[in-house]
């Protein structure tokens, strides 16, 4: 978001939002998934060479041949909560995203989590502690359910103080247009 770095002050902050929450926690095959979630292998291969291109196109190394698994993400996903408290939710955001969609990492096993935490500066054992939480789980479904109950349906969503701005990915000037909308209107808080 530099686009809007130098206009208004940004924080961003990563909230939970599982895509497929019902997967078992090994994950499953991404071949017969892909097959099952768009028709066909065919139809699949279609829509993603599409999107490699696109990344590429912008510069971002993607390598969707490398993934074989579409992992759970709930540990995933604690990791990034937990990171967000230790300040460290960039780096291990960006990680994830490079471990899974250019190195085809399963982000979805724990020795790749503790990996990612301590490359990114995070304790092995509070990273271990962090992932094993219960209270974890509880407020990672916590913040799903109210992502649902404000709209989000599916990544990434973005919201400005309490409110859903757009979901889907979109370009660098549509963001900033989103947010200078909300910012010119004077949206406010939710509580």
């Amino acid at each position: 978001m530099e686009i809007m770095g130098d206009v208004y002050p940004i924080e961003v902050i990563w909230r939970p939002f599982e895509l497929n929450p019902a997967l078992p926690p090994q994950g499953v095959n991404r071949a017969e998934y892909l097959a099952q979630k768009f028709g066909s292998a065919q139809q699949a291969l279609s829509i993603y060479s599409r999107i490699e291109s696109e990344a590429r196109s912008e510069g971002l190394p993607i390598d969707f041949e490398s993934i074989t698994t579409t992992p759970n993400t709930r540990l995933a996903h604690k990791l990034i909560h937990y990171s967000g408290q230790h300040g460290k939710q960039n780096d291990v955001i960006d990680l994830l995203f490079s471990s899974y969609f250019c190195a085809g990492k399963d982000i979805g096993k724990l020795d790749v989590l503790l990996e990612i935490a301590t490359v990114c500066g995070l304790s092995s054992e509070g990273t271990q502690t962090a992932l094993g939480s219960e209270l974890a789980n509880q407020t990672i479904k916590q913040q799903e359910n109210t992502a649902l109950e404000m709209g989000v349906s599916g990544v990434p969503g973005f919201v400005y103080k309490g409110h859903l701005l757009f979901c889907g990915a979109q370009s660098p000037e549509t963001i900033a247009l989103s947010l200078e909308r909300a910012i010119k209107n004077n949206i406010q808080e939710t509580v």
